[in-house]
């Protein structure tokens, strides 16, 4: 999960969050990017929550817990695209951002229950970036 970029600020600053899907496959780097809105329970993320640590720490694996991420994708995956930086510390250049445009349902309880509240980073003013959209 994780703060508003301006590509996600642009169409949908009323995210409740977001999910991050980085990449690093390739020598590259890009994210893409979930949004998350309140609405009805999400099953997928009704899984996750259960097993997740209730608390910033070291990284966990949950015994007996899979995941599939297409399960928290939105059937349209239509986005927008933006090159910026990452997010989150060191905040280094050279990132594709992939913000699909449809958001996920999750619950108030979900939303309300994520441990990890922290924004990392402001928005960031576009600079001259272009954002696209297929």
């Amino acid at each position: 999960m994780a703060g508003a970029a301006s590509g996600e600020a642009r169409n949908q600053s009323n995210a409740a969050a977001r999910l991050r899907l980085p990449d690093r496959r390739g020598g590259g780097c890009r994210e893409e990017r979930v949004l998350l809105n309140e609405g009805k329970e999400n099953p997928t993320l009704k899984a996750v929550w259960a097993g997740a640590p209730k608390a910033e720490g070291p990284e966990v694996t949950v015994a007996g817990t899979k995941l599939n991420p297409v399960a928290l994708l939105p059937k349209s995956l239509n986005y927008y695209s933006f090159e910026g930086s990452l997010t989150t510390p060191p905040c280094s250049e050279g990132v594709t951002f992939y913000i699909l445009k449809s958001p996920v349902p999750m619950a108030k309880a979900q939303i309300d229950g994520f441990p990890f509240k922290m924004n990392a980073r402001p928005v960031q003013p576009l600079n001259g970036r272009k954002i696209a959209a297929n």
